[in-house]
């Protein structure tokens, strides 16, 4: 799937409230990052996971980095659910 910004990469410290996750970014930075996936993800959301974030730049967003892909035994797997639909016609 191709985005229209690049993506970042970040390790996973915790996941709570079902729309936030404390991350750790490249730079050694930890942030607050909005997940659109209100699943549970047992298997996506365990601390250390490699995911890979996008930046949403809307002043009226209070977090602006999104949570796109989780790297799963080596598959990236779709998070975000606003790319359900894509994900699923480039699959087909």
């Amino acid at each position: 799937m191709d985005f229209q910004a690049p993506l970042y990469k970040a390790s996973l410290i915790r996941r709570y409230a079902k729309v936030l996750a404390d991350v750790r970014l490249e730079t050694g930075e930890k942030t607050t990052v909005f997940c659109s996936n209100t699943t549970q993800m047992k298997l996506l959301s365990n601390p250390g996971t490699e995911i890979y974030l996008s930046y949403c730049p809307k002043p009226n967003k209070r977090l602006q980095l999104v949570w796109e892909l989780a790297s799963v035994n080596g598959t990236l797997v779709g998070v975000n659910m606003k790319h359900q639909t894509d994900l699923i016609a480039e699959t087909i």
